[in-house]
């Protein structure tokens, strides 16, 4: 595969992924040490089913540790509780969703030892282990909140980041600064591309899918990758980075065929999504179509002129089709950006 399996791929909350994997959200949140005294007690065990979406988030990740899982699940299950009863006590309107996002993000910043960041795979039960917690399973808690206090939200699915939506305003749960909620009228202006909004427990567990599904393609074990990120397909269609994640899988397989679909569905639901463009290139690469391969790579290039490996894969294809100037200076620009240095304008 060349340089597809070492390319870095550039997200929002500052970190990189992999290529020998799949674009996994690294998308930095709050984090806080559950294990504050006096906040966490003794509770029943819960059941396997639950009423909150991240105790059965859990049990899925867990799924062949119970015993784990339900250790867990009854951590997470007890800090909600805890949390949507310190709002309750702090009597807010909770149709008041300006009270409310205000007052969840100064319980959780003021109450609770805070501090962001991300596990290793994405996972809830390594948020409560590890005190570290991303966007992905911080709003699976904010969610579960507002669902215990009876006030309804959304999940917003979004490329590469996730928020939580009310009627009226949305809310920016990375931000530790201060609370920051907006209009709800004006999130597609910020946001011009939007993979989904969900309140049904069905439809969130598509993140869930799609954390195994990465977890699998980090193994080498391909095939259930693909049965994974085909379950988070089916809940939510709507997200490019699910078919980005199935079509790297295919990839891997050598099933271009199907990889290019993937890649076409991603392109087709967002269509400045340089990765996908980047995983097409490196398709046609493979099959020798380095034409194709170059075009696809300077698309990725228009879309994200700093990411180095897009250069450099588009000097190689450049190099197939005897294009020697185009080529040297794609590896200038490739050692440029790799030493992180900005191209002057000519």
């Amino acid at each position: 595969m060349l340089k597809m399996f070492g390319k870095q791929v550039k997200v929002k909350s500052g970190g990189t992924a992999i290529a020998g994997r799949p674009p996994v959200r690294l998308r930095v949140w709050i984090g806080f040490n559950v294990k504050v005294e006096g906040i966490i007690e003794k509770r029943a065990e819960p059941a396997k089913t639950t009423r909150t979406v991240g105790s059965q988030r859990i049990y899925m990740e867990l799924g062949k540790e119970p015993e784990k899982a339900a250790k867990y699940a009854e951590q997470y299950d007890g800090l909600v509780s805890d949390i949507a009863g310190i709002l309750n006590g702090m009597d807010i309107a909770l149709h008041d969703e300006e009270k409310f996002f205000t007052a969840v993000w100064s319980v959780i910043y003021s109450n609770l030892g805070v501090r962001y960041g991300d596990g290793k795979h994405g996972f809830l039960f390594e948020s409560l282990e590890t005190n570290r917690w991303n966007c992905d399973t911080s709003v699976f808690l904010v969610f579960d909140i507002g669902r215990a206090l009876g006030t309804e939200l959304e999940v917003v699915d979004l490329p590469e980041h996730a928020i939580i939506a009310g009627k009226r305003f949305y809310f920016e749960t990375a931000q530790y600064k201060h609370p920051e909620y907006h209009p709800i009228e004006d999130l597609q202006n910020e946001y011009p591309v939007i993979y989904g909004r969900f309140r049904e427990d069905e439809k969130i567990m598509s993140f869930v899918y799609y954390n195994m599904g990465h977890v699998h393609e980090e193994n080498g074990e391909h095939r259930k990758a693909i049965r994974c990120y085909n379950k988070a397909i089916e809940r939510n269609p709507g997200d490019a980075d699910m078919y980005n994640g199935r079509g790297f899988a295919y990839t891997k397989l050598e099933e271009y065929d199907k990889a290019l679909e993937d890649y076409d569905k991603a392109i087709g639901i967002s269509p400045n999504n340089a990765l996908a463009h980047y995983y097409r290139g490196c398709v046609h690469w493979e099959l020798g179509k380095y034409k194709q391969a170059a075009d696809e790579f300077s698309e990725a290039i228009r879309i994200d002129p700093k990411d180095a490996d897009q250069y450099e894969m588009r000097k190689y294809a450049r190099l197939r089709m005897r294009e020697v100037k185009g080529a040297a200076a794609d590896l200038i620009r490739e050692y440029w950006f790799r030493l992180k240095k900005p191209i002057k304008k000519q």
